[in-house]
């Protein structure tokens, strides 16, 4: 409620206002969040880069072959991919997964939770390296780990079983 009360009180930003063409409302915007008294520096260098920006369009996504761009293919493509590992079966389905191998509510909810938090740490770590490692690189590793995994519990998956006091045991190369 709070937030939103103050969301109200905020001021349309400056370059939206040059964009617009109301100049006189950006620089009122400008003197009275910077305190400064002449903002004319700052509204001409406001109006050089919106000027010299080019506004994107759909066509800057249509390419020669197949009619659009290769990175829009790879980036469509990825996007199917990702749903055909399953990955998402695993997120939204993990606690009846696991006690599906035996562990109970308590065990299932807690590897959900590791896995959960797991996901959300590797994933600021990526945005923090992705700059600085490139995508391609941090897309392969990515794809290795991720295959790993998925086969890793695969196996699990398929040859869990239930001991006498009913723990999830593995056969013996475990």
């Amino acid at each position: 409620v709070v937030y939103g009360i103050l969301a109200l009180r905020l001021p349309e930003s400056p370059r939206y206002l040059v964009a617009k063409g109301d100049i006189k409302a950006a620089t009122e915007v400008l003197t009275t969040v910077t305190g400064e008294v002449n903002v004319d520096a700052k509204i001409k260098e406001i109006t050089g880069t919106i000027h010299t920006e080019r506004s994107e369009s759909l066509s800057d996504l249509r390419g020669h072959r197949f009619g659009l761009k290769p990175i829009v293919w790879v980036g469509i493509l990825l996007s199917v991919f990702q749903q055909f590992v399953g990955i998402n079966v695993i997120f939204y389905y993990s606690t009846t997964l696991w006690q599906s191998v035996g562990f109970d509510e308590s065990d299932a909810l807690t590897i959900t939770v590791i896995t959960s938090v797991t996901n959300i740490v590797v994933t600021i770590v990526a945005i923090l390296l992705v700059d600085k490692v490139g995508r391609r690189i941090m897309l392969l590793v990515g794809s290795i780990g991720m295959a790993v995994t998925l086969g890793l519990m695969a196996l699990a998956f398929s040859y869990g079983t239930l001991d006498a006091a009913g723990a999830v045991t593995l056969p013996d190369p475990w």
